[in-house]
């Protein structure tokens, strides 16, 4: 077993995959399935009252930031559609799931604390092609 193949085995024994949005819907609410584009360059900015939440060039205007991440998080996973709750639930997942990718990454980069940031990087798209989840969790990184 390679050096890299010991921390990819630690971070996936340690850190808890998350299938998002399904793990952090419990309770019944009135939903509406929406389709889901996927893309592989997804960014969002801020212009005006809105948030434009942009995939491969396309962009998505939202009224709500919350319900913008939730579909940034879900088209990231690669999903074709989703149920989406009311707003109010919306938000309380979004702050949830964002507070556990923070523990999730900041576990992850204690595990590789010791590492070269070239190698670091070179862990996070091994784990990324390993799940969503870890594709989700270094987006930033794996895409940069």
């Amino acid at each position: 077993m390679s050096f890299k193949d010991e921390y990819i085995s630690e971070i996936v024994k340690n850190v808890k995959e998350r299938n998002f949005p399904e793990d952090y819907i419990h309770e019944p609410a009135d939903s509406i399935e929406i389709k889901i584009i996927t893309g592989t360059e997804l960014f969002m900015y801020r212009k005006d009252e809105l948030t434009n939440l942009v995939i491969d060039g396309q962009s998505l205007p939202f009224d709500d930031p919350y319900i913008a991440k939730y579909y940034y998080f879900c088209s990231l996973q690669r999903k074709e559609s989703v149920m989406v709750p009311d707003k109010e639930t919306v938000r309380k997942v979004i702050k949830r799931f964002e507070r556990d990718l923070d523990e999730d990454r900041n576990l992850a980069y204690s595990i590789m604390n010791n590492l070269s940031e070239e190698e670091k990087k070179s862990i996070m798209i091994e784990l990324g092609n390993i799940s969503t989840f870890f594709f989700i969790l270094f987006y930033d990184i794996i895409m940069d």
